[in-house]
């Protein structure tokens, strides 16, 4: 059976200068393990369903998506990124239900030379803290991806409020077993980004809405 990597794992996001020396060797060789496994397509949730996502995430994404769908009027593509996408299993299934009406975007550390990533209009190679989207996303999802394996949680939390677009959402896994100070740092982060609308599930996952800017009285 294979085997994720365990809550030591924390390159990811870990700028340079933040690295603990005496983890060092540790994180270098989880982060190239995890590489090995994402070229191989060795992780066990590779090609996770969106059905098993949403019920992980204790979230209704393809009901979100309907709505801002709806919402949008047919005026602009709805943009989905998700992080960690694996071979894109989540994506083609949201991109054949929805079809032109969204636009998907899909980040892995690197890429599958045998996957063909249907479903996934734009594949980012590369570490989240790398990331550099060119555009401003509706909805950000990660199932024991990016965020989930990373111990600098305000870091995963600071980038992905900057990539989504007002009124958009963001549902994903941080590590399990974060310590109180350390959920209290994520929600102070959202809330000097003047974001309310929070909800931490029991399981782990964080949801919370991007604000949309009020218009002069």
């Amino acid at each position: 059976m294979r085997r994720l990597l365990g809550s030591d794992f924390g390159r990811t996001h870990r700028p340079e200068h933040e690295k603990h020396p005496d983890l060092e060797i540790a994180e270098e060789y989880a982060f190239t393990q995890r590489r090995a496994k994402d070229v191989l397509a060795g992780w066990e949730v590779f090609g996770s369903q969106i059905q098993h996502i949403e019920k992980r995430l204790n979230f209704e994404i393809r009901t979100f998506l309907r709505g801002t769908i709806a919402r949008a009027k047919g005026r602009r593509v709805v943009k989905v990124l998700d992080l960690g996408c694996g071979n894109g299993t989540a994506l083609s299934e949201l991109k054949s239900q929805f079809g032109a009406k969204i636009k998907t975007a899909g980040q892995v550390i690197e890429r599958t030379p045998s996957e063909k990533y249907r479903g996934v209009d734009r594949l980012i190679e590369g570490e989240l803290k790398n990331m550099k989207p060119r555009e401003a996303f509706d909805l950000i999802f990660s199932h024991i991806g990016t965020t989930e394996q990373s111990h600098l949680s305000r870091t995963a939390v600071e980038q992905v409020i900057k990539w989504l677009r007002p009124g958009g959402c963001a549902v994903f896994e941080l590590p399990r077993g974060l310590r109180s100070d350390v959920k209290t740092d994520v929600l102070t982060t959202l809330r000097q980004n003047g974001i309310k609308n929070i909800t931490w599930h029991k399981g782990g996952a964080l949801n919370f809405y991007k604000p949309k800017p009020k218009l002069p009285a």
